[in-house]
């Protein structure tokens, strides 16, 4: 097994400032959901063909957009619509309880889980979920 190489980082300065002595390092403690693991697969609802991996659990709900990684049981999953500006909240919490069900029984199985979901208004508003 081929050996990684330390994540590193990257110090972002201001236009107009004055970058003085770079500075790069290790990155320090948790970077991201996918940092764990190496096995990560990506699938998506393109044309209504996702089916939920069967590994995780059997249901008929597809969210448009899921990753998972077996090795560390953690699957995320996003669920996108395109409300009214006026219903962006309300969309969000129905996404949101739609999979509740699919959530818990995935919990319930050992498996972290993140049930997302994403709004962009029909007018190009982007909700703040």
């Amino acid at each position: 097994m081929r050996s990684q190489k330390p994540a590193k980082w990257i110090q972002f300065v201001r236009a107009g400032v004055s970058a003085g002595k770079r500075v790069t390092g290790k990155l320090q403690g948790n970077v991201g959901l996918l940092e764990d693991a190496q096995d990560w697969s990506v699938i998506a609802d393109l044309g209504g063909r996702l089916q939920f991996p069967k590994d995780i659990a059997v249901t008929r709900l597809r969210p448009d957009l899921v990753i998972y990684s077996m090795a560390t049981k953690r699957v995320i999953w996003w669920e996108l619509t395109v409300p009214s500006e006026e219903r962006l909240s309300e969309a969000h919490e129905y996404k949101l309880q739609r999979y509740s069900d699919l959530e818990n029984e995935v919990r319930g199985k050992g498996w972290s889980c993140h049930n997302m979901a994403i709004e962009i208004g029909a007018r190009g508003v982007v909700g703040r979920s």
